[in-house]
């Protein structure tokens, strides 16, 4: 990627940093004028100390014992120079090609790459550096899929309101009550998706406030759970919460109410939407050996195939039960991590899913 010389800074990029960046161009030549300064020297130094020997010795021990000794030294310093070169040019070939790869990636070029070679110790740095790059290339490809995925989610929505109003402007359609409460729900479905976009981003970027506070997780599993169970009675979906038996105090932890909720109103509503009639939803509260705080919601439904929980997390993923932004997930996992703690998916086809969230105490 290249840029213009009246190009302009993208949002993210840093206060008072020069735009577009200085490319490897400079660095590199300064490092080979560098180099063209040492090779002028040694080669002076090369020509000139057996010249000065040989001088010295004539003197000394003769003629021809001077011509012997400058010969043997020339060609010892030939060999010398000679592996040193070789040695030199091994080590600046991936310096070289480091260089360049650091100026393309601070251009925006994230499929630049630099060859693992060179010295041993110089190796690890340029994995790194790939390693770097990789993830860049990758969080890149993210956002594109990021911005398409959100304009797809907005724009279905947004057509069918603007069809139905258009229409009902012109006359062609008689306004009706009802239709008017069904673009109302497309309208909160746009409302959800924005609120858990900021969410995520805000998760993401390491810049969620959490208020965190002592609270008895059982009470809030135990309020979260009354509040789905309108829907489970009318899905024939029994939802029960557990306690740990083996505690007789409360269950406490130090953690933001509102955003655990949050993670148990996603869990709950995916159990919900994957468990037929006649199925069961299970709320577990317990510490673990650790001491941690452990919830698992547990359900006896459709399960996940081994691809399916592989991609759980990624966004706007959606199972073949799901009516929701496929960001539930995604953000519990946010969450959930934001507080220090874990979540992980465990499932089998036709033998329901449990889904387990650990937090510190």
């Amino acid at each position: 990627m290249r840029f213009g010389p009246k190009a302009r800074p993208p949002q993210w990029w840093p206060e008072g940093e020069s735009f577009p960046p200085p490319s490897a161009g400079p660095a590199w030549s300064e490092i080979k004028r560098g180099a063209v300064r040492v090779v002028v020297v040694g080669v002076a130094l090369f020509l000139a100390l057996p010249a000065a020997v040989a001088l010295l010795l004539t003197n000394r021990v003769g003629g021809s014992a001077a011509v012997t000794i400058v010969v043997v030294f020339w060609v010892s310093a030939f060999l010398v120079l000679l592996i040193g070169g070789r040695v030199a040019v091994r080590s600046f070939k991936p310096i070289r090609g480091f260089i360049d790869t650091t100026g393309r990636l601070a251009e925006g070029d994230y499929g630049a790459r630099v060859q693992e070679e060179g010295p041993r110790a110089f190796r690890p740095v340029i994995h790194s550096l790939n390693v770097m790059a990789e993830r860049l290339e990758a969080s890149d490809v993210l956002r594109q899929q990021l911005l398409a995925d959100v304009g797809h989610e907005l724009r279905t929505p947004l057509t069918v309101i603007r069809a139905s109003l258009e229409a009902m402007a012109d006359g062609v359609r008689v306004i009706d009550h009802n239709e008017v409460n069904a673009l109302l729900g497309d309208i909160h479905v746009m409302e959800r998706l924005l609120d858990d976009l900021r969410t995520l981003s805000s998760a993401e970027a390491g810049v969620l406030k959490l208020h965190k506070e002592w609270f008895d997780l059982v009470h809030l599993s135990t309020d979260t759970a009354a509040g789905f169970e309108p829907r489970a009675r009318n899905a024939s979906v029994s939802i029960s919460v557990r306690p740990d038996p083996l505690s007789r105090d409360p269950i406490e932890v130090n953690a933001d109410p509102v955003r655990i909720k949050e993670v148990l109103n996603n869990l709950i509503a995916n159990a919900l939407r994957a468990t037929p009639a006649g199925g069961s939803i299970t709320i577990e509260v317990k510490r673990s050996s650790t001491r941690d705080v452990v919830i698992t919601v547990s359900d006896d439904g459709i399960g996940m195939s081994d691809d399916e929980r592989a991609h759980a997390f990624e966004r706007f993923h959606k199972g073949p039960t799901s009516d929701g932004s496929g960001l539930g997930l995604t953000i519990s996992k946010d969450l959930v991590e934001a507080h220090g703690g874990c979540i992980e998916i465990e499932s089998q086809p036709e033998h329901g899913t449990t889904v387990t969230v650990q937090l510190p105490s």
